[in-house]
């Protein structure tokens, strides 16, 4: 997509060029009425100019008040560039003024600049005045003695190369346009995609730091723990007792998480690189969630053809999708919703839940950069972001949407060539 400076600046240069056409056009009427002595007429020659000018004049102001543009404004000022033309031609010898081959200038500037269902329109119309102008326009030439016949072929062989010109610019060249914006649009996602590793690059340090950080502590609290569970005094209580063996659950996959990152640093694939089916993966995943969040309701449906498509499953998947249940159990939820549905190309899996839903501001901004709608200090904001970004690596998109049950929805599309086990 192209963005608004561009396209504020293709506008500008078109205002620019129609100026120095005009300009010209002005210089070539001066040199035929004074160097060869054509009698012109220049009231509606005058007037034409002039409109065109103050044309170009409000077109240039509005577009530095709204600054905006598109394919349709610009459409409309080479639309004027033509009619005006077509007028000049008219009154200047029609298809006998050299000055005809301008028709090229906004043909070429469409070709260049616009989408072929924009550019092929503007060269019909432009070839459709040219046309029109062999039979109808105001001579100011003398004829040329002897030579009457052979002057009107030459004129209409003209007419002929105008169109084959035509046709071949807006071919052409609209198609070497493409290319350039294909490129310019690819070199954007490729420093988008740079940026977002020196991101990640950034994540994994501070990480490997935290990781590292969080063991002491760790051990610590689980040390005091045991030490509780084992006071009678506490454990007389039931409800103390239970919460205790909670609390010694939850410190214990701590660890495990913690000695599950040192163990998979740097292998691409994780879970003992052992193939399972999609449905045993995802029921796994859930698994290993509702051990993290006991205390919320989860409820889960697999759609697709029996026996499941086999995949390596890949730990940074897992923690994608745990990420992705983790936010929504985050976002005040009493009921989290998973549908996964899969063919032997595609895995597609929603995640909707009956929280308290998302502003449209921060539905623009999640996941596609660090942000947390938290209060500060209770979120880092990168679950969604490396949810996300760990999707992309494997060629698939998340997308997140209001829920029809109130709250938020996040679909996943992943293509699973690069999960498939052989």
């Amino acid at each position: 997509m192209q963005s608004p400076a561009f396209l504020q600046r293709r506008l500008q240069y078109l205002l620019l060029l129609r100026l120095l056409a005009v300009a010209a056009q002005l210089v070539a009427l001066l040199l035929m009425a004074g160097l060869f002595g054509i009698n012109l007429p220049w009231l509606p020659l005058v007037l034409i100019l002039a409109g065109l000018l103050g044309y170009t004049g409000l077109a240039w102001q509005h577009a530095r008040e709204t600054n905006a543009s598109s394919d349709a404004a610009i459409f409309r000022q080479l639309l004027v560039d033509i009619v005006a033309l077509s007028a000049l031609v008219y009154y200047s010898g029609g298809p006998a003024n050299p000055f005809i081959a301008l028709f090229l200038l906004p043909i070429t500037f469409a070709a260049a600049s616009l989408r072929p269902r924009h550019a092929w329109p503007l060269a019909g119309l432009a070839v459709l005045a040219y046309t029109l102008l062999m039979f109808f326009h105001r001579p100011v030439l003398a004829p040329h003695h002897g030579h009457g016949e052979n002057f009107a072929l030459h004129l209409w062989g003209m007419w002929y190369g105008f169109i084959i010109s035509a046709a071949l610019l807006v071919y052409f060249v609209g198609r070497i346009g493409h290319a350039l914006r294909e490129r310019d649009r690819q070199l954007a996602i490729a420093r988008e995609n740079a940026l977002r590793a020196d991101q990640l690059i950034a994540l994994g340090t501070l990480a490997t730091g935290t990781a590292h950080e969080l063991g002491t502590p760790l051990s610590t609290m689980a040390v005091v723990v045991a030490d509780m569970e084992t006071d009678p005094v506490r454990n007389h209580d039931p409800e103390t007792r239970d919460n205790l063996h909670c609390l010694r659950e939850q410190i214990d996959r701590c660890k495990q998480v913690l000695a599950r990152l040192a163990s998979d640093a740097g292998q691409l694939q994780a879970d003992t690189g052992q193939a399972q089916p999609v449905d045993d993966y995802l029921a796994g995943v859930v698994d290993e969630w509702r051990a993290l969040r006991p205390g919320i309701e989860l409820h889960s449906r697999w759609l697709g053809r029996r026996p499941a498509p086999r995949l390596l499953a890949d730990r940074t998947l897992t923690q994608a999708l745990l990420n992705v249940l983790n936010n929504a159990a985050d976002a005040d939820a009493g009921h989290i919703r998973l549908v996964a549905c899969w063919s032997g190309e595609r895995l597609l899996v929603r995640i909707s839940d009956d929280g308290s839903g998302l502003p449209a501001a921060a539905r623009a901004r999640l996941g596609a950069e660090p942000y947390s709608s938290k209060a500060a200090g209770d979120g880092l904001g990168l679950g969604l972001f490396l949810a996300r970004t760990t999707l992309q690596r494997f060629g698939g998109r998340l997308e997140i949407d209001d829920s029809t049950s109130g709250g938020a929805r996040v679909d996943i599309d992943l293509p699973l060539r690069a999960l498939l086990a052989e």
